[in-house]
């Protein structure tokens, strides 16, 4: 597949992309207790908007892969990173991290892992210059252990 687009916005007023986006993160949402209402009522809200940006990999009909960033005086950080396993290894997630290390323009970066998605996403992590730092058990789930990756 080359017909690979990326857009960006700084907000998602636009409902039917909200409902895509969420609908696209489904298969992680397990991961994160209440991940659909931190989606819904801190990421999307327009409080926030100016701290926060979505990256999207499309091909002009469906989503292919996600960035959701935030950007603060406090943290700059990749809070969700997939792309759909059908289009793995396309260098989608790849190029969904060269646009985000782009907007948050710092060597500061943070991004965490859970323990379950470590084999897909440390390979691209690596190839960034990204290193775990930390590990916590039971950060979001008594059974996984979240990991702590900073740009070095």
């Amino acid at each position: 597949m080359r017909n690979i687009n990326y857009s960006s916005f700084f907000s998602c007023n636009n409902q039917v992309l909200g409902v895509q986006i969420n609908h696209f993160l489904s298969n992680i949402s397990a991961l994160y207790p209440n991940f659909n209402d931190w989606l819904q009522y801190k990421f999307y809200q327009p409080s926030y908007e100016s701290q926060r940006k979505i990256i999207i990999a499309h091909n002009g009909t469906m989503l292919l892969g996600v960035a959701l960033l935030k950007k603060s005086h406090d943290e700059n950080k990749i809070c969700t990173l997939y792309t759909s396993p059908f289009h793995q290894g396309q260098g989608i997630g790849s190029q969904l991290v060269d646009l985000s290390l782009q907007y948050f323009d710092s060597p500061d970066v943070l991004i965490t892992v859970a323990q379950e998605k470590l084999i897909e996403l440390a390979p691209i992590l690596k190839s960034k210059g990204f290193v775990c730092t930390a590990s916590i058990k039971g950060m979001y789930r008594p059974e996984s252990t979240e990991l702590f990756f900073n740009l070095r």
